[in-house]
């Protein structure tokens, strides 16, 4: 999970802690990596603190750039690669089933990339409105409502008084919803109305789902004060607010509603907030009917419930989702809220009223009838019922990880076995899709050590039983194929990717991140290495390196041809990524040249090259990508390995590589392997 605070004040805080807490209780594992609020002393930036409580494990990411918002920051909040680190760390060695993001604030968007990346199934929890607003709340100084950023983004500009262009916060919004389409699997909205905010500025209504929350604290409330409180009311009735006392909270208009009513009656304000704020709402209170209360203790809450008789929710923001309001209801206290955010959602039919937002004499005008006609009140009492219990709720919560466990999208899936592929030893080949390939007879008497990746119910019924008998692992995504596989493959060691956990033993090895050149690319005299470079050049740091290779052309050609596209493009050599054109006089050299670089492109018209392909499958990561321009996403990648197979089963049809400790087999369709087989056994560690 991730969060912002851990202790700390505020619905967005209590309600994943109380999530957090129960589901460990109930039996799981859970770690929660967290904004944290605490600045700590002589310590560097984005320091981290593990420690636990109730068997939760917590992660805390203290002395951030920005404390709360980060809004002089908008390309932070969409991506902040220290955080991001550690985030991937932490998953990394807890390998979850589930990522659940309660809150990106204080963490940025980026915390999203590793978990979208292994294909885990992940939800996001909003309990303010940070994808849409970066000052969290929607609403502008003077208090009126804000729907989102505008196009130019001067509203922001409004709120934020960042020394910014209002173009930095409309990048802010398409970016986070760019971002959030690609990476995020459900949004569990608590109210209709963040929904209908979400789905009016652009986010999917298929990505979107109402999801209430319920409030553990509610229950002990009940237990406390509701479940012992009959109906009625005395001569002088309490009229109660508590929580922060701040302008969206729209304590004002209660203040100035109190001014307008009449008979026997107190207003008490329970809570604290800014000076100037309590100094203004002192002085709305020209006759003298609010009490301040102040700040109370957790240990007097359920008191202070029992001796409150209505209570007000008068907020002029999109309340989310208020926690207050169950707690209130807990102590069969009828709630009289602003009509506006999630508060409707929240106060069952006849267990209160509401009034227009923003309007003190519609408030004043309900609480004066019900000051009136007591009885009313008393009604109200008796229709309050026990609170949606918080267990329930974390159930619901248990029911929706398990389908996305057990039906997960197609997609996902597959990304899920392709980031195991990709991240195996290079001292093993997998076959997936075998049907489509021409394997050893497993009794054959040569040892043969292969392993293989099903994905649905269809790759298994095409896999001869005697492939799955003799493979020495089965990685399998669909959980419906583990009692198939127990039935078809008894002594076969499974694993199940559906939790992303370690893969079989002895092929997890991280590939190399530290090599001299960062690409490496084979200029064509066809000229189709342009948009690969171009690629490279528009969304790479000039720091890094690019080496470039001459293929099936003079080095003088070559620069030639670099040189004219760099003038006609408006290059300059000097302000990109450093550019070094080396000779590749033959295959050795070139095969050292590959073990230098992190990643290596090839070209579309090099894809079907029998001569080229052998000396590249030995590069770290291979990318044959036609398509790269459009796919590339401003960092290094690969692609899955299905789009790297395919266009060398078109040149090669039904070629699989095995290894075993003794020798290396290369078996064929209709391409005579001998050249293969002796480029594989020159090298020392063979694929």
């Amino acid at each position: 999970m991730s969060m912002f605070g851990w202790q700390d004040s505020g619905g967005g805080t209590i309600m994943p802690r109380q999530t957090a807490l129960d589901l460990q209780a109930r039996g799981h594992e859970v770690m929660v990596i967290y904004a944290a609020v605490p600045q700590l002393t002589g310590e560097p930036a984005y320091t981290v603190r593990e420690h636990g409580e109730a068997g939760v494990q917590l992660v805390g990411i203290h002395n951030r750039p920005a404390l709360f918002l980060d809004a002089h920051a908008p390309r932070r909040e969409a991506h902040d690669p220290e955080v991001k680190r550690i985030f991937e760390s932490y998953l990394e060695a807890f390998q979850p089933d589930v990522v659940h993001y309660h809150n990106f604030l204080g963490l940025s968007l980026a915390i999203a990339d590793p978990a979208w990346e292994r294909g885990l199934p992940n939800f996001y929890t909003p309990y303010n409105f940070w994808l849409l607003c970066p000052t969290l709340y929607l609403n502008l100084p003077d208090l009126s409502l804000c729907r989102g950023v505008n196009g130019s983004g001067s509203n922001c500009l409004q709120c934020t008084h960042a020394p910014l262009p209002g173009t930095e916060f409309v990048w802010r919004r398409d970016q986070l919803r760019r971002l959030y389409s690609e990476r995020i699997g459900a949004c569990l909205a608590t109210s209709l109305c963040v929904r209908d905010l979400l789905l009016e500025n652009g986010y999917s209504s298929e990505r979107v789902e109402l999801f209430q929350l319920a409030n553990g604290r509610a229950a002990k409330i009940w237990q406390a004060v509701g479940a012992q409180r009959a109906p009625g009311v005395p001569q002088r009735i309490q009229i109660g607010f508590m929580g922060q006392v701040v302008p969206i909270k729209g304590v004002h208009m209660l203040v100035q509603a109190a001014q307008h009513l009449r008979g026997d009656f107190e207003v008490v304000i329970h809570g604290g907030g800014p000076d100037n704020y309590m100094d203004y709402l002192k002085q709305l209170d020209a006759r003298r009917v609010v009490r301040f209360a102040g700040y109370f203790d957790d240990a007097d809450h359920a008191d202070l419930l029992a001796q409150m008789h209505l209570a007000v929710v008068p907020s002029v923001c999109f309340d989310h989702s208020p926690l207050v309001i169950s707690e209130f209801l807990a102590a069969r206290i009828p709630v009289i809220g602003a009509e506006i955010g999630g508060i409707p959602d929240y106060i069952p039919e006849g267990c209160g009223q509401l009034y227009p937002a923003n309007q003190p004499e519609a408030l004043a005008a309900v609480l004066q009838a019900l000051i009136d006609q007591p009885e009313q009140i008393e009604a109200m009492q008796a229709r309050i019922s026990e609170p949606p219990s918080f267990a329930d709720y974390v159930a619901a919560l248990e029911t929706r990880y398990a389908q996305a466990l057990t039906a997960p999208d197609p997609e996902r899936l597959r990304q899920r076995v392709n980031y195991v592929l990709q991240h195996r030893s290079a001292r093993y080949y997998t076959a997936h899709s075998l049907q489509a390939l021409d394997v050893p007879n497993p009794e054959s008497s040569v040892p043969v050590l292969y392993g293989l990746d099903l994905l649905s119910e269809a790759d298994l019924a095409a896999t001869p039983a005697a492939h799955l008998q003799a493979a020495a692992w089965i990685v399998f995504a669909d959980p419906a194929l583990a009692p198939l596989l127990t039935e078809a493959a008894p002594d076969v060691p499974r694993q199940q990717i559906l939790p992303l956990r370690a893969t079989p033993p002895d092929v997890h090895l991280p590939l190399p991140t530290e090599q001299p050149y960062s690409l490496l690319i084979l200029l064509t005299p066809a000229n189709d290495w342009q948009p690969v470079l171009a690629a490279y050049w528009d969304q790479t740091p000039a720091d890094t390196a690019c080496v470039l290779v001459p293929w099936q052309q003079s080095l003088e050609t070559a620069q030639d041809a670099l040189l004219d596209w760099l003038d006609a493009t408006g290059r300059d050599p000097e302000q990109g990524p450093e550019l070094v054109l080396v000779e590749a006089e033959n295959e050795d050299q070139l095969k050292s040249l590959l073990q230098q670089v992190y990643l290596t492109a090839v070209p579309p018209s090099l894809c079907a090259d029998e001569a080229l392909l052998p000396v590249l499958m030995l590069a770290a990561r291979l990318l044959t990508a036609a398509e790269l321009p459009a796919a590339w996403q401003g960092q290094l990648s690969t692609l899955t390995l299905s789009d790297i197979l395919q266009p060398m089963q078109r040149a090669l049809p039904g070629w699989l590589v095995l290894h075993t400790e003794q020798d290396v087999r290369l078996h064929h369709g209709q391409i005579q392997a001998q050249r293969w087989l002796d480029l594989l056994l020159e090298t020392s560690n063979p694929t």
